[in-house]
């Protein structure tokens, strides 16, 4: 059996300068499968901006984020394969039914342990909704749905930017259970949020604030 090789995403002295305020200074760091890190800090500090430019949906306005199989540079072009990212702002296709977006979703990504379309959607709790335009979905629906797309990819680092957002006590306890179920302390982990029972599990903490004064990492 070949051995897998692992992920690593490193940060070099990266900066975010909006107009002409820095939002963070002198972020670096060395992130592999198997850690997962919480970015915490208040509403407004910078913590989506970071987990975005760790996942390479946005340039940091100084310093350098490569990814890396191993001693292998991976194209930013690329990164995309590896990844997988949930966050209540980012819309889904409203004319597609449930199981229409799941269908087109994992015809780009593998799934996690050869899932089934049928599998998933019981895993998500929306049988009944399976043949619903998406557009009809609640926040909460929508909000399972970006969730499940993350989970039931066979991605190596995942990012989750306040998960629970729009979700009822149920919802809560239904992402906490996905956490166990689907074995993500096997991957890499990044959660930006403010309130501890998202992320209590994870391994370190990032706090945004540090990052203000150029500070380091727990």
């Amino acid at each position: 059996m070949p051995i897998e090789v692992m992920l690593t995403i490193k940060a070099t002295d990266i900066s975010k300068k909006f107009k002409q305020e820095w939002i963070f200074k002198s972020f670096s760091g060395a992130f592999q499968e198997g850690n997962s890190y919480a970015i915490t800090g208040p509403n407004g500090s910078g913590k989506s901006t970071l987990l975005q430019i760790l996942a390479g949906f946005q340039l940091p306005s100084k310093g350098e984020i490569s990814y890396w199989l191993g001693d292998i540079k991976i194209d930013p072009d690329q990164y995309y394969r590896h990844i997988a990212f949930a966050a209540p702002y980012l819309t889904l296709p409203e004319s597609l039914t449930l199981k229409e977006l799941l269908h087109s979703h994992f015809m780009l990504k593998e799934t996690k342990n050869g899932m089934t379309i049928d599998g998933m959607i019981v895993s998500l709790g929306l049988q009944k909704a399976e043949n619903k335009l998406i557009k009809n979905f609640s926040s909460g629906m929508l909000q399972r749905v970006r969730l499940g797309l993350v989970f039931f990819s066979d991605a190596k680092a995942i990012f989750l930017d306040e998960p629970t957002t729009n979700l009822d006590a149920s919802g809560i306890a239904w992402y906490q259970n996905l956490i166990s179920e689907f074995k993500i302390s096997e991957k890499m982990l990044f959660i930006a949020s403010n309130q501890s029972y998202e992320y209590d599990f994870c391994t370190d903490t990032i706090d945004i604030l540090r990052f203000k004064s150029a500070k380091g990492i727990s």
